[in-house]
């Protein structure tokens, strides 16, 4: 099936940026977008990459093939000099960790950086074939 080879397939969430007022978007890996889309017959789908695993359909997803991928994002511009100052990524293996802020494969803790593009995943090897939320 998919996987293939190397699979970090990150699910995008916002949720622990909640406190910022300018949220990032355009989140990528590795310079992909769409990572934590479904496809199927290369349209966007509404299966979940949980639920890709065990769909019987032929579904399609971007590989991640690096262990320690790049992680991008675009800063949003509001027209009043917006900027990013610092940042922080977390990676988790369970999306209610995530959305808790709760980084329990790697947190970067914050890192002052205008650095949003190709940041470095800094924690131990991901695992083919795993489920990562960032």
């Amino acid at each position: 099936m998919i996987y293939r080879y190397l699979l970090a397939c990150f699910i995008f969430l916002s949720a622990f940026y909640a406190a910022a007022q300018n949220k990032p978007f355009g989140l990528m890996t590795d310079l992909l977008k769409n990572t934590g889309t479904v496809f199927i017959g290369g349209y966007p789908s509404s299966v979940t990459p949980e639920e890709a695993v065990s769909a019987i359909e032929s579904v399609q997803m971007a590989e991640i093939l690096s262990e320690y991928p790049s992680l991008s994002w675009m800063v949003p511009d509001n027209g009043r000099n917006t900027r990013q100052t610092a940042y922080r990524i977390i990676v988790s293996d369970s999306q209610e960790q995530a959305e808790k802020g709760v980084g329990n494969i790697w947190d970067s803790g914050w890192v002052n950086s205008a650095q949003s593009v190709s940041v470095k995943y800094g924690g131990a090897p991901l695992i083919p074939n795993t489920l990562y939320y960032w």
